[in-house]
């Protein structure tokens, strides 16, 4: 069996194998005067498409000679029937080459999936208050941790507190796994395209090779064989979602669950109707198979189809009336000048100080790793295969844009809900103090080495009404 690599040298073969059919019709054969029989085909060496015309390479001879440089000998002229044959064959076969390599797709991925890796967490408010679900292993427990503190920390306060909790800190971890959410989509599909082109680069040479065959043999019918991009962006964009640690956080989720529902399974994907190569002449072959390759690339549109749907409807669900799930801006309802604030101001410090910054960290690193993610040359192809010469990546790169744009956001206002926390403790307790010895306590702790961080109780589970009567 060939491989893609080989295809253009396996074309070169059904070149040959039609005209020795064609040639044996005319009733010219190999042994007939007039036959280059010591011409060897080989692989990208015995032939050569230029600007100027066809070239071909004879045994024994010096260069390159066009198919006009060298003539018959018998009544029938054999250079055309050569030239129409080989040109017919390459053409059928040229525009297949090129396709994208399914490694090249490894460097992104591995940017969504390091992105992934640092937001992957299942903490959850109740009304009794916040924790990780045990039932799920997260990849990021410390940020699951911190989440939790920041959360269940604020929940007992009372008045504006209170309300800042419900409109604000309870919501958080939400947004967090909504834009995990984001990034598995975007994995998904990405992995989703690199299996089509897995599988289009093994069905291609089973393709030529049954061709070939067929040609060989001369028979008057063959059946094609199954095709593997059949589904392959389901089963790939499956495996990515399903495959690995904490993936039933992801794979859980609602705008998952809908993007993946959105996608053609194997049984219900159509494929190409024609399904015989085989005929009677050589151009008969020819004529199966290229309307197979044509039908094929319906098959391959299909498939991509999907893909922009998936990320058509991720775009819309991301910035329309459900954007709240994705992105969290603070409320107006909290300053230093609020009044009739019941809260720990040593435990703002704290949030503010140290498990504030430390999400926002984690947030960045997501944001940054997903961004880097932006690379368009993977998905280039022929602009006659699938979606066009880029495929769906415009509507990924969209939905990768908007990413970034909610975690840049979320982590700035949530910077600024730190501050504002700082700033209300400040006025009661040396909130600097408070915050050096914390970070001491977690030795040294680097806020940009996500890992290392694990968060620590609460310095106290004891409140304290503060009434703040006068602005700041």
């Amino acid at each position: 069996m060939s491989t893609y690599d080989e295809l253009t040298g396996t074309a070169a073969r059904i070149a040959d194998a039609a005209i020795e059919w064609d040639m044996a019709d005319r009733g010219w054969h190999k042994s007939d005067e007039g036959w280059i029989s010591d011409m060897s085909v080989a692989p990208v060496s015995t032939y050569v498409l230029s600007h100027d015309g066809l070239r071909v390479q004879i045994v024994g001879e010096d260069g390159w000679l066009k198919s006009d440089e060298f003539a018959g000998t018998a009544e029938t002229d054999f250079r055309a029937v050569w030239a129409d044959w080989y040109e017919r064959i390459f053409d059928l076969f040229l525009e297949w080459k090129g396709l994208p390599h399914p490694l090249d797709f490894e460097a992104p991925l591995g940017k969504i999936r390091n992105a992934i890796s640092v937001i992957n967490v299942s903490t959850h408010v109740s009304t009794t208050g916040a924790s990780a679900d045990p039932s799920l292993e997260t990849s990021n427990d410390d940020l699951d941790g911190a989440l939790t503190s920041f959360c269940g920390e604020i929940l007992p306060m009372q008045g504006v507190m209170d309300s800042f909790s419900l409109a604000y800190s309870n919501k958080l971890p939400g947004v967090v796994r909504g834009q995990l959410a984001i990034l598995g989509i975007l994995g998904m599909n990405l992995a989703g395209e690199q299996n089509l082109f897995r599988a289009l680069r093994q069905d291609l040479p089973v393709i030529a090779d049954d061709v070939l065959e067929v040609m060989r043999e001369r028979k008057s019918s063959s059946s094609a064989a199954d095709l593997k991009i059949i589904g392959a962006v389901l089963a790939g964009a499956s495996l990515f979602i399903t495959g690995g640690t904490s993936s039933l956080i992801i794979a859980n989720g609602r705008t998952i669950v809908a993007a993946l529902s959105g996608m053609t399974p194997a049984d219900e994907a159509p494929s190409p109707a024609q399904k015989q190569y085989g005929a009677d002449t050589a151009m008969g072959v020819y004529e199966n198979v290229r309307t197979y390759l044509d039908e094929l690339k319906t098959t391959v549109r299909g498939e991509e189809s999907s893909v922009r749907t998936s990320l058509t409807s991720a775009l819309s669900e991301v910035t329309g009336q459900n954007a709240d799930a994705f992105l969290l801006r603070k409320p107006g309802l909290l300053d230093a000048s609020t009044q009739g604030l019941e809260v720990n101001a040593e435990t703002l410090s704290f949030l503010g100080g140290v498990i504030a910054p430390f999400i926002c960290d984690n947030l960045a690193v997501a944001r940054a790793e997903a961004a880097g993610a932006e690379i368009q040359a993977p998905w280039e192809r022929p602009d006659t295969i699938g979606l066009g010469a880029h495929g769906p990546y415009r509507q990924w790169k969209a939905l990768l844009d908007e990413f970034v744009e909610v975690s840049t956001v979320t982590r700035t206002e949530l910077a600024d809900v730190g501050d504002v926390l700082i700033e209300i403790a400040q006025e009661y307790v040396d909130t600097e103090s408070i915050i050096q010895q914390r970070l001491r306590e977690l030795e040294g702790l680097d806020a940009l080495d996500v890992p290392d961080f694990t968060p620590p109780p609460p310095p106290s589970t004891a409140y304290a009404r503060v009434t703040v009567d006068q602005p700041v």
